[in-house]
């Protein structure tokens, strides 16, 4: 009946919980392991750059890249050993990025100017938008 579907959903439901739990502390065991051993921090890199479609131009990049990486990854681990219960920190896109590169996707570019425009006017599409989100906020 009703009942049985319900706690067979339920119990589909905690077991998925649980995978995700499990999951997400072997993650963080093996995030902390790689900053250990240059083999896995490699390993762990190669996974990011395939996973990214991360190509770069020589090996010199290659080791910088690395570098801002395990520093990403440093971040990732103090956050979670800080923050675990409440919430949990991980690696991303942005990951093997400079602090410049990352500041290109930071904020909120809703002017809409025209790349040849030399006018400083925000166009009303940008006016339209700010205030249906407005509306739609304090509604």
């Amino acid at each position: 009946g009703i009942n049985a579907e319900y706690g067979d959903c339920l119990k589909s439901i905690m077991i998925l919980l649980l995978f995700l739990g499990l999951t997400a502390a072997y993650s963080a065991v093996e995030e902390e392991r790689a900053l250990q051993s240059p083999t896995l921090l490699r390993a762990l890199f190669s996974g990011y750059l395939r996973d990214n479609g991360r190509h770069y131009m020589n090996l010199a990049e290659q080791r910088t890249r690395l570098g801002i990486f395990r520093k990403s990854l440093e971040f990732v681990v103090t956050q979670n050993k800080a923050h675990g219960m409440e919430w949990e920190s991980g690696l991303n896109f942005l990951s093997d990025r400079t602090e410049e590169e990352r500041a290109q996707y930071l904020g909120f570019n809703g002017t809409l100017f025209t790349p040849h425009s030399t006018s400083a006017a925000p166009r009303p599409l940008f006016l339209i938008y700010f205030l249906s989100s407005w509306l739609f906020i304090n509604r």
